[in-house]
């Protein structure tokens, strides 16, 4: 005989960085695609939770009101009135996370939920809530911040907690509503049909 025989233990030739980097883009695209066709088919319909995206607008939109008011016109009285204000959100906002955080513990009993999804609607929301929430959490953030700068040592200062309360209508929703795969043994239970009782 001539030649070697060829060693089954050889190892096939090594992926390059560039192969294994396109890989992994393919691989991401691939899900996205999968997860944005899920969440279209999930809410083709209607968006659920209206009342939690109407509730942000309307505490947001009164929150920047308010406070750039108070900002320009800056007297003892509003100054007080906006302080009592921003904490009544902020302890509404407290609440509030901790309700979201009992739903999540009751909804991943049967759903695998991501913190990313559950409290940034990564993956779990349309592009409009996902707009509503987080951009209410960021107005809040922006004026809150900027106004308590304009005015230091006031009680504008107040306006920085109010973001607890934006975000915590995005872990609401995402608890309540959000899309998440079942867990292995949700998906059992789905898949077999109950008996009939005799």
């Amino acid at each position: 005989m001539s030649g070697k025989a060829s060693d089954p233990r050889a190892k096939a030739p090594r992926q390059t960085a560039a192969e294994a980097r396109a890989e992994a883009q393919a691989a991401a695209a691939a899900g996205r695609a999968a997860r944005d066709a899920a969440i279209a088919e999930r809410f083709g319909e209607g968006v659920p939770g209206a009342g939690i995206l109407s509730a942000t607008k309307v505490t947001t939109a009164l929150f920047v009101v308010f406070t750039v008011v108070v900002t320009i016109v800056d007297t003892r009285g509003l100054r007080i009135a906006l302080a009592l204000f921003d904490s009544a959100l902020f302890l509404v906002g407290c609440g509030l996370f901790l309700l979201a955080l009992y739903d999540g513990a009751q909804r991943s009993r049967e759903a695998d939920l991501t913190m990313s999804g559950w409290w940034f609607l990564s993956g779990s929301a349309p592009p409009s809530v996902r707009a509503t929430l987080l951009g209410a959490v960021a107005v809040q953030t922006i004026v809150g911040l900027v106004t308590a700068a304009i005015r230091i040592e006031t009680t504008l200062a107040f306006g920085i907690l109010v973001p607890t309360l934006g975000l915590a209508f995005c872990g609401l929703w995402g608890a309540r509503h959000g899309l998440f795969p079942l867990r292995r043994f949700a998906q059992e239970q789905v898949a077999i049909p109950k008996r009939r009782k005799r």
